[in-house]
């Protein structure tokens, strides 16, 4: 029984990005998955993307950029989440509770 076409991630500026599980996440998804890379300003959407796709943004950093992303495609018609595995934080102490919609 198919559950769908597979997620698409977009990895948002993945050079932030320190922590040992994140980065080997980030990895993973490289290796098996299929992906776009965001490098440049986080309101701006990668061209191409399908919108019969879930996306699962990830990256760095979730209380800036990785939540921008996701808001924005959201805005524009996509099915976007989170994906906490492979999202680092801004901060460990700062907004511990911080904890946005949409987060997988």
């Amino acid at each position: 029984m198919s559950t769908g076409p597979k997620p698409l991630y977009v990895i948002i500026h993945e050079n932030v990005v320190r922590t040992r599980g994140a980065l080997k996440e980030i990895q993973r998804i490289k290796d098996e998955e299929d992906f776009v890379e965001v490098t440049g300003p986080s309101y701006k959407v990668p061209s191409g993307l399908p919108l019969n796709r879930k996306i699962l943004v990830c990256g760095g950093y979730l209380e800036l950029c990785v939540c921008v992303q996701c808001e924005v495609l959201n805005e524009l018609g996509y099915d976007a989440s989170i994906y906490g595995k492979a999202t680092v934080r801004l901060s460990t102490t700062s907004l511990p509770s911080f904890k946005p919609q949409n987060f997988v």
